[in-house]
């Protein structure tokens, strides 16, 4: 059994470790999640979805490795484009980190989504992964 001082000394430890984030910037105009299709009663996802979350996965892992967070995450998510759902680019962004920035997407806590009513410039997608404090 661990003592209270030691439980303490523990907490304290993991209070003041400094959390670990994750940038990527993907040049390329985002895609949102599609419906999946069902032939002969099999549902797949479309290649055009799973080409992009694919894309998404790669750019993090080239970026910063094979990561997993463990505990709750926060993600920011920034589209430069006009087009798409905001909650469906987002989704399509989120399955392509699963297995890669965190196990499940069900860790994420918090989820910032922005997207300019009239974007300027090239068209990119900015993505921040970012643990959170238990």
């Amino acid at each position: 059994m661990t003592s209270p001082r030691r439980a303490q000394a523990a907490s304290r430890k993991v209070a003041n470790r400094k959390l670990r984030r994750f940038e990527v910037e993907i040049e390329r105009l985002a895609r949102t999640k599609g419906r999946p299709r069902v032939v002969r009663g099999h549902a797949y996802t479309p290649a055009g979805t799973r080409e992009w979350e694919d894309r998404v996965g790669f750019a993090f892992i080239e970026a910063h490795g094979k990561t997993l967070l463990a505990g709750p995450v926060r993600v920011e998510i920034e589209f430069n484009q006009k087009r798409g759902d905001l909650d469906n680019l987002a989704k399509a962004i989120l399955d392509g980190l699963n297995g890669v920035a965190f196990a499940d997407d069900s860790q994420v806590c918090a989820l910032h989504l922005t997207r300019p009513w009239e974007p300027k410039g090239r068209a990119h997608t900015w993505i921040m992964v970012e643990e959170m404090r238990v």
